[in-house]
């Protein structure tokens, strides 16, 4: 087959030691697309934030002035039920919770007074999707014992779900190295994120360029390298497409260390079953740095079926080796 025209839709994941692993899908209509890394997306019902040499953006002072009367209310809440909770698990856990969104909100309050931002500025008189109403804190003080128990858990997984996506659009447009690593912690221990769905470089690229500038790493991050192989392999599975060559591009500095996450041994056995040798995919890894375990990542390429591995110890050089990995047909 002439790969001269043979088109690719490539799953791309960066995984690193120092940051929370992104992954993002991106397909070129190209072979001699340039290299590309994880992108961001944007928050929701804001324009492109701009950065400032003080290292925070709009979407960052957004974040923390929405974030603070969230954490106090939780705090709130959770003073609450160490009084009416039934279950002596809940007031110890609210005990807990109470100390904890206390110190965030206090956290955030000195981040929007280093960037010489107000505690409600623009965010004033606006209320998070999903934050508790005052009729409902009303509900809640008037429960006792197991009542109170079911109320507030409900009332927990709310604001859960109304915080997740404050998090998430953080993560994704934020510029503060900070308020990136508490948003990520939010999210969750998912050593993973989806970014973009897989769509053409050819007419996505600018997109992609520009969300890739505001990658921060994530300073004590761990390294889920195992989870997102696995999870990008799907991504690429799931939407396989016949007449390209369907790929993914694993970028990682590090060995696997992510505690509760998949092991090697899991991770080759759910790749293996999930092969189709009529829906193939190519695996390519490129490791970065000399603290690269080979074998581990050749088992992962043996794993999906076809691919290979690339070690890059000269960081300069990652773009040449990107070429080289992208170009070869090895084990395709």
């Amino acid at each position: 087959m002439n790969t001269a025209r043979l088109g690719r839709r490539v799953a791309i994941a960066a995984v690193t030691v120092l940051a929370a692993t992104t992954l993002t899908a991106c397909g070129t209509d190209s072979p001699t697309s340039t290299p590309n890394k994880p992108a961001a997306g944007d928050m929701a019902g804001m324009n492109d934030s701009k950065s400032t040499s003080a290292g925070f953006n709009d979407a960052d002072v957004a974040f923390a002035q929405m974030m603070i009367p969230d954490h106090k209310m939780v705090a709130d809440m959770a003073k609450l039920a160490e009084k009416k909770a039934g279950s002596a698990d809940l007031k110890t856990l609210a005990a807990q919770m109470s100390k904890d969104n206390a110190a965030a909100a206090s956290t955030l309050q000195g981040w929007l007074t280093k960037w010489g931002k107000p505690a409600s500025g623009d965010m004033a008189g606006m209320t998070m999707p999903g934050a508790m109403t005052a009729k409902d804190m009303d509900m809640l003080k008037s429960m006792r014992g197991m009542q109170f128990d079911m109320m507030f858990a409900q009332m927990m997984v709310k604001h859960h779900q109304a915080t997740l996506k404050m998090a998430q659009d953080e993560t994704s447009k934020g510029a503060s190295a900070d308020a990136k690593g508490m948003a990520t912690d939010m999210v969750g221990t998912r050593p993973w994120k989806e970014n973009l769905p897989i769509s053409s470089c050819a007419t996505h690229r600018p997109e992609l360029q520009k969300a890739i500038e505001k990658i921060v790493p994530k300073p004590g991050g761990d390294t889920g390298l195992y989870d997102t192989a696995l999870a990008a392999y799907q991504a690429v599975q799931n939407s396989w497409q016949a007449g390209v060559s369907n790929s993914v591009v694993i970028y990682t500095d590090g060995k696997n260390d992510n505690p509760g996450g998949l092991t090697i041994d899991q991770v080759v056995d759910k790749m293996t079953k999930l092969r189709d040798p009529k829906r193939p995919i190519r695996m390519i890894i490129i490791g970065m740095g000399t603290a690269i375990d080979r074998d581990e990542l050749q088992a992962i390429t043996k794993a999906a079926g076809s691919g290979g591995v690339f070690i890059a110890t000269d960081p300069a050089k990652i773009g040449d080796i990107f070429l080289q990995a992208i170009a070869s047909r090895k084990g395709a």
